[in-house]
């Protein structure tokens, strides 16, 4: 019958599990930005195992492993849920004789682990949300220079964790800005009482507002399946073959000029027509 001691409940665990949840690095997948982490803190500390964990409410997930198999476990039974207690690194010289872990599955099981050395992962507002860790299967010591090494290795680890989450905010703040100009964009297009139309350059019709389409009495979706020249008069085709190459230059504009539309119900329409080029974010988007 296993006898674990649990770890002392955290008096900010409501607030740690929160930081650990904005970090958006739970999941069973393990996360390949960390496994040069545990490779250097494996070498750094001379041991053959080392592991990236973060600790849930109730148990602990793996995301970096280098010479074992994941570890993931329920949290009373992880080294790991001792170590977010520290205010440095935790080394247990002897899991068999800490009386933490004296009947741990670790220890006793399988994994049979002996030393364990945890540095925890730390955010800026001072909440512990999992740690880096070296194991071993005989009993030893870490030196001073190597749990420095462990320190500072973790304070990497939670760095390319705020990298990561301000990254997103980036994105999103930019993904949203771009929904608000595309959708402001879309009122004043759809608001104008001149036709517009956009077209690629192959002069095939991708969009128009409401104005061009009562024009020449088409849908848009039929509109689409047609180019500017299927919708000119015979007589106009020459003249905007012409000037119906469009600009070069992006935002240069074409000279305004007379032609006629022919409308879906074979009437003449009579416009005047200019044109604007405007480049995408690749090069098959102008």
């Amino acid at each position: 019958m296993l006898k674990l001691i649990k770890p002392k409940t955290i008096k900010t665990e409501a607030g740690r599990l929160n930081a650990l949840f904005q970090y958006d690095i739970l999941g069973e997948k393990e996360d390949p930005d960390f496994n040069d982490f545990v490779a250097l803190a494996a070498a750094a500390c001379d041991a053959p195992i080392a592991m990236i964990n973060f600790v849930d409410s109730d148990r602990t997930w793996t995301k970096a492993s280098f010479g074992h198999d994941r570890l993931e476990m329920p949290r009373h039974a992880s080294f790991c849920a001792q170590t977010i207690l520290q205010n440095d690194a935790l080394v247990i010289k002897d899991a068999r004789s800490d009386e933490r872990f004296l009947n741990s599955e670790l220890a006793v099981g399988d994994s049979k682990i002996r030393f364990y050395a945890g540095s925890p992962i730390v955010t800026s507002d001072g909440y512990a949300i999992g740690a880096i860790s070296v194991m071993g299967r005989e009993p030893r010591e870490l030196t001073p220079v190597q749990r420095l090494s462990l320190r500072a290795i973790a304070r990497q680890v939670i760095a390319q964790l705020e990298l990561r989450k301000r990254l997103g905010r980036e994105d999103r703040a930019k993904r949203d800005l771009a929904i608000s100009d595309a959708l402001e964009f879309k009122t004043v297009f759809e608001s104008l009482p001149h036709g517009v139309a956009k077209l690629d350059l192959n002069a095939r019709f991708i969009d128009s507002n409401s104005a061009f389409l009562t024009l020449l009495g088409y849908s848009k979706q039929e509109l689409c399946q047609l180019t500017e020249y299927d919708v000119t008069h015979a007589d106009d085709l020459g003249p905007l073959s012409e000037v119906g190459n469009y600009p070069i230059k992006p935002g240069s504009k074409l000279s305004k000029f007379r032609k006629r539309y022919i409308a879906k119900d074979g009437s003449v329409v009579w416009t005047q027509v200019s044109g604007t080029l405007v480049t995408g974010e690749d090069d098959n988007d102008d």
